[in-house]
């Protein structure tokens, strides 16, 4: 991923969740939770990929990636359970109170915010 690449979906990462949060503030549930919903999918797409390679076979991804890599599955293990969370908790709102799209919202704020900071300060990418 490049770096203006890394800084379009960081900005646009952060566009929906504001979307998301201006629906809600406005009584669009219904949009918000698709919204966020989407979010969290993309979140959790982001993070299984490599907990499912090292889930196959540890050794080799240690081999590959070394063995500080498992750090980085630490912090993939935490942002996929709050997308999973988060994805819950719109399917939750979609029926029931808005109450579980903002804990959705929330859930999703840490792994924009990482986003942010990737594509922005850390120079990672």
């Amino acid at each position: 991923m490049s770096d203006d690449t890394a800084k379009l979906l960081a900005i646009g990462v952060l566009a929906v969740a504001l979307a998301i949060a201006a629906l809600a503030l406005m009584r669009r549930r219904h949009a918000a939770v698709v919204l966020n919903g989407t979010l969290a999918l993309l979140f959790l797409a982001f993070e299984v990929p490599s907990l499912a390679v090292y889930l196959w076979d540890p050794e080799g991804y240690i081999g590959r990636y070394g063995a500080a890599a498992i750090g980085d599955l630490r912090l993939a293990a935490w942002g996929a359970v709050l997308a999973s969370i988060a994805g819950a908790c719109s399917v939750i709102a979609w029926r029931s109170r808005a109450l579980f799209l903002w804990i959705g919202w929330v859930d999703n704020l840490p792994t924009v915010a990482l986003l942010l900071y990737l594509a922005f300060w850390f120079r990672v990418f």
